[in-house]
């Protein structure tokens, strides 16, 4: 062991920092993190507004309890959904594009 040359290893996260260009001396150059509305933007992009959340009996047997508890619920859930994912898609986009000026 006392032959063993001690190194030091730097250890950061993937996601952290990432690198725009190496140069030819091996010096990195990092991109700029994202800012909170860009982030906010690119992981708005990962959501599937079309899909559902779960199966369609899961959601058979939830809209039959929501029509009992809440009146007027039922047969326009679904269209409310819909129109719930419009406007939250809407406002991310509304919050990514003021977040860019």
């Amino acid at each position: 062991m006392s032959g063993v040359r001690a190194v030091r290893i730097s250890i950061e996260s993937a996601c952290e920092k990432q690198v725009h260009e190496v140069g030819l001396d091996g010096t990195e150059t990092y991109l700029p993190p994202l800012s909170m509305s860009q982030n906010l933007a690119r992981l708005a992009q990962r959501i599937d507004f079309s899909q559902g959340s779960g199966s369609e009996e899961e959601e058979a047997a939830g809209t039959e309890g929501d029509a009992q508890d809440w009146p007027g619920a039922g047969s326009s859930a679904d269209q409310d959904d819909e129109e719930g994912r419009t406007r939250l898609y809407a406002i991310l986009l509304r919050v990514s594009l003021s977040g860019s000026v």
